[in-house]
């Protein structure tokens, strides 16, 4: 059947649909051009499913009749009954277009020993919440995966919402150099302050950081290749999820921390309700990954603890419930870290108990491993887990 031109598709298949849907398979042959293909798109909105289209037309044919006249009439019926493909909805793919092979089976490494082995490494197109209450270290531990990602030669880009950009890349300095430089500058200035009123300094341990190390960790800073969000001029849901897509796509960035969540969600004006916010940014960040295959960091803060239970703060175990805003926070999440520590516990209070609440790879639930905090360095350090005395049989080996 010919149509009079490709512009009449719409009028001319809504008329005849009684017709049409009378065979069983119907195949599209439209013109190979332009014209051609709008026509094609506008025939399959309007058809039921299972029809057929003739994509690959022969050399130097851009119309049916061109496959007669050069190919002949024999090879015109093979091809428009064996050689067109079937049309399936956006989203719909045989699983024999699915290729799942080892050497696209990428991985990147976390700075600590048992996250690798528990949590089977960082994989892309994975997004992973990491949560705690406020001032528990979740930046410092983003940040050290961070500036270990930067070793490893990756790519990353950074949205610290809290933070200056200029803090951000202090604080990666300190991780290069082992030393923490702002804590020095302001020891330094503290110091500088008090001698010229002709005071005593305050501090007398101050650690030595020469211009050289300050010259060389802004080097090794400058040619990572590490993106940063400056956030200073505002920011939206929208802005964020374009400015994710332009750094995964024109930058080549496989790594994005969004530090945190919760402020990101208090900018959707479009949205007040802070559990519906969270549950539209997380399908958009979801899909993000899966799109563009990069590794999706966020920081999340949890709920407040109802009166009578243990503060986070104080060591207090947390819960996926826990999370603030959304149960999309944790259910969309291929991976949910908690960290908790006993500020005001001498002995314990710069330990963190890292506890698997979820990871999709594997399974595994429970205590991760200990990471010490060394205030000298800046660092966090993984410490020996017969140290911790949270840890039991079930939080050993439990992949659920």
């Amino acid at each position: 059947v010919g149509l009079a031109g490709a512009q009449r598709v719409d009028k001319v298949f809504k008329a005849n649909m009684e017709f049409i849907e009378s065979f069983d398979t119907v195949v599209l042959c439209f013109d190979n051009d332009d014209a051609g293909k709008i026509a094609t798109e506008k025939a399959l909105d309007i058809l039921s499913f299972g029809t057929h289209v003739l994509k690959d037309f022969p050399a130097d044919c851009k119309d049916v009749n061109d496959i007669l006249v050069k190919t002949g009439g024999q090879n015109t019926r093979t091809t428009l009954m064996f050689r067109t493909e079937e049309h399936l909805p956006d989203g719909i793919k045989s699983i024999a277009d699915v290729h799942f092979e080892e050497e696209t089976f990428d991985v990147t490494l976390f700075p600590w020993d048992s996250f690798n082995r528990k949590l089977f490494a960082r994989r892309s197109g994975e997004i992973t919440v990491h949560t705690s209450g406020s001032g528990m270290g979740k930046s410092t531990i983003t940040r050290q995966i961070v500036s270990n990602l930067m070793q490893q030669g990756e790519t990353c880009g950074l949205i610290m919402l809290e933070e200056s950009t200029e803090e951000t890349k202090a604080d990666l300095m300190s991780l290069h150099l082992n030393k923490p430089v702002r804590i020095i500058m302001a020891q330094r200035a503290i110091n500088s302050k008090l001698e010229a009123k002709g005071l005593l300094p305050l501090y007398t341990d101050v650690v030595d950081l020469s211009l050289e190390e300050l010259q060389e960790a802004t080097k090794a800073v400058d040619e990572s290749n590490l993106l940063i969000l400056d956030h200073s001029k505002g920011y939206t849901v929208d802005s964020i999820v374009t400015q994710i897509r332009y750094l995964a796509v024109a930058k080549g960035v496989k790594h994005i921390v969004l530090d945190h969540i919760t402020i990101l969600v208090s900018s959707s004006k479009e949205i007040e309700n802070e559990v519906k916010a969270v549950d539209v940014i997380m399908k958009e960040l979801r899909m993000l990954a899966e799109e563009l295959n990069i590794s999706i960091d966020l920081v999340s803060h949890i709920r407040k603890k109802p009166s009578g239970s243990k503060s986070v703060n104080n060591g207090g175990d947390i819960q996926m419930e826990d999370l603030r805003g959304s149960g999309g926070l944790y259910q969309i999440a291929n991976n949910v870290l908690a960290y908790n520590r006993d500020q005001h516990d001498e002995d314990r209070k710069n330990i963190t108990t890292v506890r698997s609440l979820k990871a999709r790879l594997g399974g595994y639930t429970g205590i991760v491993c200990e990471l010490e905090f060394d205030p000298a360095t800046g660092l966090l350090n993984e410490i020996d887990s017969i140290n911790n005395p949270f840890e039991d049989d079930k939080d050993k080996e439990d992949y659920g």
